[in-house]
């Protein structure tokens, strides 16, 4: 038992070098520790696999053992860093299907063999386990794992400041018998077989020779606080016999948790006599000089005689050797304090997306992302290789050797630059490049025409009804329309709204999460306006296979609902409703929202209406929707 946490972390630090199992420190939170500053980082690249600069900050952490030499050798070797996107993009699933303890335990396997090499391994593995049950328990109450890694963050800021329970106290790193540290203040009503006081002469003792700048102290009047009065000098007598009344009563409280034997470490901190009364306070007898080997004394009796007064204790001789010397005591019979509980946490407003919406589908999108391949259903499949007279298109062909979700990135970066500038062969080679991106196979060059030759098509291509994107002019489009939505209601709810009219099945029926309560934020990749109404325009890179049937009708309809994209541009449909809602006088939803436009990007232009999925949604449901959802305003 210690006075201070800070003397617990560097007694642990002490014993731990000496190879002793020990466990606790105080009010020290697993939060604070190092390892959860890492589970944060590695976490938030886990629900965000598309963000390169996270997953760097993931990867180069203690706990997934990467350096900048990796960092440097990924810039030359882009397929290895390909294999660690991998990595975490499997955790990604992980973290789907199993929840943060699964993603703690697949990283425990890979890596706890070279944690427990290092110095603070077993720390760290110890942690890391914890955490994961911590944010484990606490996905059944938040929003999923987005909603427990909110929490997490919260927790590891402080915000609010939440006492640390015991449950979120460091445990120990081994199940083996340890020594257990503890403030004095923390062991109170408890009891222990054997305790070891190595600090009890500070408890009695006052660091510093000064005089401190405020008094507490008691009077008749009762609270007392001096803050520069003209009896300072008068009320620190005062002042330091309550303060020593409190720490001696302390040291009581050390003494008398012990079952069988109790250690006490005593030392002369070397109090001359000539010291200041406030250090001293020999008129009150507070502190005096002890004759014999055990240095100051207490009170009015040195440490035997006040050992000696305490009910069920008996005090064997000092000993300056290593020996122990042990006397069985009797065990207080007093009653144990117990523990008030924790007042609730209150409840947290996340920040919601499309992606954290539908986290638990059954295909996972990212995976499909990287290859770019949906699973059809066994039956479809089948029907499309035996399609009679079908075979693979040219320009398909030539088109898969582009995989992946940096690959979309800088299609989509194309494709809104097109309208400002002609994007040439170079200039999209050297923005894949920049991306780290290569076509799979050797011939780079063709590859690059074919990617080039789809921009094209992409622009020029008519959509239906007459309408071209590269007709589009600057005032009648927005590109990127990012918006926050707010949101308050259950699933049940925004399932029932859709029953209601006719589009039941947007909404996956496992998703789990009970309430969205916060806002939605997502990005359209175009809004535009075209013959009276307002569209929403999303490009999709995803390969669909080599037959030009694999991007039309029910094929199309597969890969829509395979990655829930009818559910995103239902969302993304009333954001659009808001925001018109705010900004034209007139507006009403009959006349002015348009359809949904999804492009599969390599189908596009290859025959008509390849690669485009298309659809208006009923503006009854969109005004529903909105009311479901609260109705409260968006921004963007």
């Amino acid at each position: 038992l210690l006075p201070k946490n800070a003397q617990i972390g560097a007694l642990r630090e002490s014993l731990r070098r000496r190879g002793v199992p020990c466990t606790g420190s105080g009010n020290d939170s697993v939060f604070e520790s190092e390892a959860a500053r890492e589970l944060e980082l590695i976490l938030h690249a886990v629900l965000h696999p598309e963000d390169d600069r996270a997953a760097r900050g993931a990867l180069t952490t203690t706990i997934l053992g990467k350096r900048l030499s990796d960092v440097r050798a990924w810039q030359r070797d882009t397929a290895a860093f390909e294999c660690e996107l991998d990595r975490i993009a499997h955790w990604h699933g992980v973290a789907r299907t199993r929840g943060a303890m699964g993603v703690v335990a697949d990283i425990l396997d890979q890596c706890a063999a070279d944690l427990l090499a290092l110095p603070e391994g077993a720390r760290i593995v110890a942690d890391l386990r914890h955490l994961g049950e911590l944010l484990a328990a606490r996905e059944g109450e938040e929003c999923g794992l987005e909603g427990a890694l909110a929490w997490f963050a919260s927790m590891r800021r402080g915000e609010p400041r939440i006492e640390v329970s015991d449950g979120h106290r460091l445990r120990g790193e081994t199940d083996a018998s340890c020594v257990r540290l503890l403030t004095l203040h923390a062991a109170k009503g408890l009891e222990f077989p054997i305790v070891f006081l190595p600090l009890a002469w500070h408890i009695t003792s006052r660091s510093g020779q000064h005089a401190p700048k405020v008094l507490r102290f008691h009077d008749a009047r009762g609270t007392c606080v001096d803050l520069g009065s003209a009896q300072f000098a008068e009320n620190l007598g005062r002042h330091f016999a309550e303060d020593l009344h409190e720490r001696v009563r302390l040291l009581y409280v050390a003494i008398t948790r012990a079952k069988y034997a109790v250690h006490v470490y005593w030392t002369d901190r070397g109090v001359a006599s000539d010291a200041p009364l406030w250090n001293v306070a020999a008129s009150d007898r507070l502190i005096q000089r002890a004759q014999g080997g055990l240095g100051v004394a207490i009170g009015e009796a040195a440490l035997p005689e006040l050992a000696q007064r305490l009910a069920g204790i008996e005090i064997a001789a000092p000993s300056s050797a290593r020996e122990a010397t042990y006397a069985r005591a009797r065990a207080p019979e007093a009653p144990r304090a117990v523990q008030a509980p924790l007042p609730a946490v209150r409840p947290f407003l996340w920040t919601h997306s499309f992606s954290s919406i539908v986290r638990q589908r059954v295909v996972d999108s990212f995976e499909s992302a990287l290859t770019d391949e949906v699973a059809l259903p066994a039956p479809l499949e089948t029907e499309i290789a035996d399609a009679a007279g079908e075979s693979a298109h040219a320009e398909l062909l030539a088109l898969d050797a582009w995989r992946g979700k940096r690959f979309g990135i800088v299609v989509h970066g194309a494709l809104e630059d097109a309208w400002h500038r002609e994007i040439t062969e170079q200039q999209l080679g050297d923005r894949l490049e920049a991306r780290g991106v290569r076509p799979r196979g050797d011939d780079g060059d063709a590859t690059l025409a074919a990617l080039a030759r789809m921009l094209v098509r992409t622009r020029a291509t008519d959509l239906g009804d007459g309408l071209r994107l590269s007709d589009l002019s600057d005032a009648a489009r927005v590109a990127e329309f990012g918006f926050q939505l707010s949101l308050a209601a259950s699933l049940s709810t925004l399932r029932a709204v859709c029953a209601a009219y006719g589009a039941a099945d947007v909404w996956p029926e496992h998703i789990s999460t009970p309430t969205l309560n916060g806002m939605l934020n997502g990005f359209a990749d175009l809004i535009f306006a075209y013959d009276g109404r307002y569209h929403v325009l999303d490009y999709k890179t995803n390969r669909l296979g080599e037959r030009l049937r694999d991007y039309r009708e029910s094929a199309l309809q597969t890969a829509m609902d395979a990655h829930h994209y009818p559910l995103q541009a239902l969302l993304y449909t009333v954001a659009l409703h808001r925001y018109l809602r705010q900004r034209l006088p007139d507006y009403a939803p009959g006349r002015h929202l348009g359809d949904s436009w999804y492009l599969f990007l390599r189908g596009v232009g290859l025959a008509p209406g390849a690669g485009i999925w298309r659809r208006r949604w009923s503006p009854a449901l969109i005004v529903a929707l909105d009311e479901a959802c609260t109705g409260a305003g968006i921004a963007a």
